[in-house]
């Protein structure tokens, strides 16, 4: 995982919805995404959908999404969102994302 997290973090930042995000290439020819949320008055709740990525799988997990609370009080630190294994010849990422405010 900490492979995972330094390689998205060399990737260029990208602004989706209120969070800030990173992803790159892994060696192994994955891709790994990484992603904080500045600091808000009420928790965010986000959820990233890979379902669209061709050749990349979610590793060790079951899916094509994750989902992922920002609390209002957490450190604006890059969390590892999804660390995606090669499953074949062809690849591409793609994401989407969805976002709401947590009570």
């Amino acid at each position: 995982k900490k492979l995972a997290l330094a390689s998205a973090l060399s990737g260029p930042a990208r602004a989706i919805g209120p969070a800030s995000t990173h992803g790159a290439w892994l060696p192994d020819g994955g891709y790994a995404l990484a992603a904080s949320c500045a600091p808000r008055s009420k928790a965010l709740a986000m959820s990233f959908d890979f379902s669209r990525c061709k050749g990349l799988a979610l590793r060790g997990g079951d899916g094509t999404k994750v989902d992922m609370i920002f609390n209002s009080k957490d450190p604006e630190e890059m969390r590892l969102i999804g660390d995606l294994q090669p499953m074949g010849s062809k690849k591409s990422f793609s994401m989407s994302t969805s976002y709401q405010e947590v009570r």
